[in-house]
């Protein structure tokens, strides 16, 4: 009797502890329901059937309390999911694990909201299902966020790909991370043969070093300027590109790849050099006589302008030598004008050949040549003249299976540096002119000088 009395007391005892334990544990899941921040629905199995919510369930949906009792998730849903929702239960029912799944929930006042949904089946002990429970988490922003970023996506896709610019992507490590079609056929290979290869792989290998410093100076935050880049085609030639390139960060300004616009300036490069070409060779024909390949008269008296003010400036010595062809009606008028071409050609190689590397020979007019020699005294023009005369005698002209020997009446002056008069070619050109013409008095094939007296005046 006394072992019966104590055992009813244990389980009195282990009842109320189950009581309370029970009233504990319900205690706790009436608190979690009532703060979660997930909507809660659970929705009895039976009939009739009910509806339990909390507080940020009504909240989510725009509904009492009281309405919600009267609704089923399948009833929130937007008409054409809610066969779908349906579909849930039945899954349930069937004993199936159904992961986390999105809906459209219509709210109370019509508003759509995206919704993630987590539903479980509660059983009884004998099996029987007796409600679902529905968890609600509100995504809307996330989703619309998510379709922003997908929106953004493909909208850079298809600048990435329609752009008529090369865009190449690659790491702080130089490797390529993307590249579009364009920037692929630039390089005349697939975007599949660039990605993952070193940025190093497609560049000249004395601009390599460059490379790597433009990725240095866009780590330390600096602004890079736009660039040229000479870049490997697949075939071995070279493709010129301007770059503009940038360092892309996360939020917190940590780099993540650099992004760099290529733009192929092959052609408008090759154009630039022909013209560069084309204005020099323009500005050389614009400065030579077209028959005899010397400086014409306007570029002989530019080349003097400055040499004649240098060595006024420096006082250096400076002589002007002028040239006149003898005989050349002669020879016009015998082998015909075809002849005097030539003979004018060839007495302009002598004269180039006679002359030093910054001496300037031109032609001035006719058969009159013209020798600018800066750093020389008068003496020093009158022997390169005699020697010029020299080689006249030993390079005779060849036309036609004969040898003709050319000559020339030669007229030299100097520059008076004493003076302290400006003078001018003009006036060189006049001093040599008057000495070629007492060379032209006196016979052919004559050297005559111009002189300065002491006093300033001139002399021959």
């Amino acid at each position: 009797l006394i072992m019966g009395y104590i055992l009813l007391a244990l389980t009195y005892r282990n009842l109320r502890e189950a009581l309370e334990e029970s009233r504990s544990l319900e205690g706790r899941y009436r608190s979690l329901f009532e703060q979660s921040n997930d909507a809660i629905l659970i929705r009895s199995l039976d009939l009739p059937f009910r509806t339990l919510a909390n507080v940020r369930a009504a909240q989510l949906l725009g509904y009492d309390l009281d309405d919600l009792m009267q609704l089923s998730l399948t009833d929130l849903a937007v008409p054409e999911e809610r066969e779908e929702d349906a579909r849930v239960l039945e899954r349930l029912l069937a004993g199936e694990a159904v992961p986390a799944y999105e809906r459209r929930l219509l709210r109370s006042d019509g508003q759509q909201i995206v919704a993630e949904i987590n539903a479980t089946l509660t059983r009884d002990e004998a099996g029987r299902p007796q409600y679902l429970q529905s968890i609600i988490r509100d995504i809307t922003h996330r989703r619309e966020t998510h379709m922003r970023l997908v929106a953004t996506e493909q909208r850079f896709h298809a600048l990435f790909e329609s752009t008529n610019d090369g865009v190449f992507l690659f790491g702080l490590d130089m490797i390529n991370l993307a590249v579009n079609s364009r920037g692929a056929a630039m390089m005349g290979r697939t975007p599949d043969e660039i990605v993952g290869r070193p940025v190093m792989d497609f560049v000249v290998p004395e601009e390599r070093q460059q490379a790597v410093n433009v990725r240095d100076v866009l780590l330390s935050g600096n602004p890079l300027p736009i660039y040229e880049r000479t870049m490997l085609h697949k075939d071995g030639s070279h493709v010129i590109v301007e770059i503009s390139a940038a360092m892309v960060v996360d939020d917190e300004g940590r780099p993540l790849y650099i992004q760099s616009i290529a733009r192929d300036i092959t052609w408008r490069k090759k154009m630039e050099e022909q013209l560069t070409y084309s204005l020099k060779e323009t500005e050389q024909l614009a400065r030579t006589d077209s028959l005899t390949g010397l400086m014409n008269r306007r570029a002989v008296e530019e080349f003097s302008f400055s040499q004649i003010q240098r060595a006024l400036r420096e006082n250096t010595p400076l002589s002007v030598v002028m040239l006149d062809m003898d005989d050349l009606k002669e020879i016009n008028d015998t082998h015909g004008h075809q002849a005097g071409d030539k003979a004018l050609k060839h007495f302009a190689s002598l004269l180039n050949h006679s002359k030093r590397g910054y001496d300037c020979a031109g032609r001035w007019a006719g058969d009159e040549f013209v020798l600018v020699l800066p750093g020389t005294r008068l003496a020093d023009a009158e022997r390169m003249s005699e020697r010029l005369q020299e080689m006249m005698r030993q390079q005779p002209l060849a036309f036609e299976g004969r040898s003709v020997t050319l000559g020339a009446s030669i007229g030299a002056a100097e520059l008076p540096l004493k003076s302290g008069l400006n003078y001018s070619l003009d006036d060189l050109v006049r001093w040599a002119d008057t000495a070629l013409y007492a060379a032209k008095q006196q016979g052919k094939g004559l050297v005559r000088l111009h002189r300065h007296a002491s006093d300033g005046s001139e002399d021959l």
